[in-house]
């Protein structure tokens, strides 16, 4: 579906690429620059390790978890380091492929606002709403400064999400249909891209249930829409949600990544100072929330203007319901960054979890732009193109400033990726996977060394030992033998071929062995909602292709759907 629509806009693509360069120029080489999430080439390397000793889905990394391996893929959203392994399996340098799955995010951004924006109010509006999207400061912020790269993978999704629902409030047949489709896509995108952002557009899409309803769009295509999305993404987010309790993660929302701590000022929206620090209680930030004054200005412009078309009576209905609930949805996330939103943090299951408020600027950027395409559908054509100018101008002027990395550098490959790196300094940044009461190594000296944390008048052997698949020979007097693996459901443990009953020792895994020479193999198998799960997936995929090939892939983006 997406080739020919590419191949339709090719031009326009291109002429975005040239306009992006200076916000992604430092990603196109093998330069590292400093962020506030350090692992992300440490789990590029994970993930493409993986891939290359057949493990898919990938859940099980070996050498995180200070060596003990544990299912990071299992829990952490994994459709960037997807991109960034191929790359690095494709043959480039570890670093060229980390900046190169950086590149991927922050490019698409703009080409999926592109879409939706032109097919709100055509190109030209497109071409604008996509410079904004790109040259927003909180992209750069999550780009340069805390290298939260599912963060804008998810920002990248969120317009073809919503360009799904505005397509399936259409009156042709055939653009519900795409709708419905490429909407799904943007779905499973957000949920498979960062897990926080698929949390709050999951409560998004809840909310639009009734309004649909209500409104009387077309309820069924939505919820085929967000059916589809869920499936798609169904290998990752049900077993991650049903096994969550087998890790520490209630411990992200404590401390220092308290909700109450990192909520921000309208005065820190409008303008605050940029920095490379991190968010601290109150004022005492080091980094900036700005949503950026050009894109506030034009977003009150485009409010301004749509008021006065929605009273005369002048817009149709499918658009004025969609600007309407982007204005209503504006609204309640710029609120929800604001601590006067705490108690509802509390009341809503889960978004406790959400820890920093001001995350909901990547919704607000989102709902923005939206708006601002108003600018452009009730205007002439030559003031659209002059606005536009006008738009990408002061964008290219104001924000690029932005975009660039506190300091750069060239580092050997293994400064990232030698065995102490990985096992200790890496894995103490992202622990909150491993179970709650798994000892945490207090430093390098103490991180995995042997199979088993006490043998006790017997030795062991290594004879395979992958993330998923490991072989020991043990020899020496029988007993309990603690293993040094977390424990995680999906191990299944035999001694020489005879599956044997494991339990749980201070967050290890253990069991019982006979005396004598025995040959122990654990091996990482699929439990039942991990199973159920894949065939959702897989068989989601399958609709998706095939539904894809009956449908037209002609798309009208010249035109708006009506004047």
């Amino acid at each position: 579906m997406m080739i020919p629509l590419i191949r339709k806009h090719l031009p326009v693509i291109l002429l975005l690429l040239l306009f992006s360069y200076p916000a992604v120029s430092h990603l196109t080489g093998s330069a590292v620059f400093p962020v506030h999430d350090k692992t992300q080439q440490a789990r590029v390397f994970e993930m493409a390790e993986q891939l290359k000793s057949g493990q898919f889905p990938v859940r099980m990394v070996g050498n995180l978890g200070y060596g003990y391996g544990y299912p990071l893929f299992n829990f952490y959203a994994p459709l960037p380091y997807y991109t960034g392994a191929l790359f690095y399996l494709s043959g480039f340098d570890l670093f060229t492929a980390t900046n190169l799955m950086y590149l991927a995010g922050a490019l698409l951004a703009p080409l999926l606002m592109y879409f939706l924006a032109a097919s709100l109010s055509g190109r030209v509006a497109g071409i604008a709403a996509a410079i904004l999207y790109l040259y927003a400061p909180y992209h750069a912020v999550n780009i340069y400064v805390r290298g939260a790269v599912g963060e804008y993978y998810a920002y990248a999704f969120l317009p073809l999400f919503f360009l799904g629902i505005y397509w399936c409030m259409a009156e042709q047949a055939a653009k519900k249909r795409r709708g419905f489709l490429l909407g799904s896509v943007g779905l499973a995108g957000i949920f498979l891209s960062h897990n926080i952002s698929g949390l709050i557009i999951s409560a998004v899409s809840l909310l639009l249930l009734p309004i649909m309803y209500f409104s009387k769009h077309d309820l069924k295509k939505y919820l085929m829409m967000v059916v589809l999305g869920v499936g798609l993404s169904a290998f990752f987010i049900f077993p991650a949600f049903a096994e969550q309790a087998y890790t520490s993660v209630d411990k992200l929302k404590t401390e220092g990544s308290n909700f109450e701590q990192h909520f921000v000022t309208p005065g820190q929206l409008w303008d605050s100072a940029w920095g490379f620090a991190g968010s601290g209680p109150g004022l005492a930030d080091g980094m900036s929330f700005k949503i950026g004054k050009w894109h506030i200005l034009l977003t009150l412009a485009s409010i301004i203007l749509l008021t006065g078309v929605y009273i005369s009576k002048k817009m149709k209905n499918s658009l004025k319901f969609f600007y309407l609930i982007s204005l209503v949805f504006l609204i309640i996330c710029v609120l929800m960054t604001l601590e006067m939103s705490a108690s509802v943090y509390r009341m809503i299951p889960g978004f406790t979890f959400i820890q920093y408020p001001w995350r909901f600027l990547n919704f607000i950027l989102l709902f923005s732009v939206i708006l601002v395409t108003g600018l452009f559908r009730f205007t002439s054509k030559h003031y659209s193109l002059f606005l536009s100018a006008v738009i990408i101008s002061a964008s290219l002027i104001f924000y690029p400033k932005y975009f660039l990395p506190q300091t750069l550098y060239y580092p050997e490959a293994d400064e990232f990726l030698n065995t102490e790196n990985l096992r200790f300094n890496s894995s103490l940044i992202s622990d909150e996977y491993l179970p709650e009461d798994f000892p945490r190594p207090s430093s390098a000296e103490e991180v995995y060394r042997t199979p088993f944390s006490g043998l006790v008048g017997q030795q062991a052997v290594s004879v395979k030992d992958t993330a998923e698949h490991k072989i020991y020979m043990v020899e020496g007097a029988g007993g309990r033998l603690v293993t040094s693996l977390p424990f995680f459901p999906g191990w299944n443990v035999s001694v020489d071929s005879n599956k044997v009953p494991a339990a749980k020792i201070e967050g290890k895994l253990s069991f019982e062995v006979p005396s004598g020479k025995k040959l122990i193999e654990f091996r990482l198998k699929d439990t039942p909602v991990r199973k159920v799960s894949n065939s959702v997936s897989f068989l989601s995929l399958c609709l998706l292709l095939y539904l894809s090939s009956g449908y037209s892939t002609k798309l009208w983006l010249k035109k708006p759907i009506s004047k």
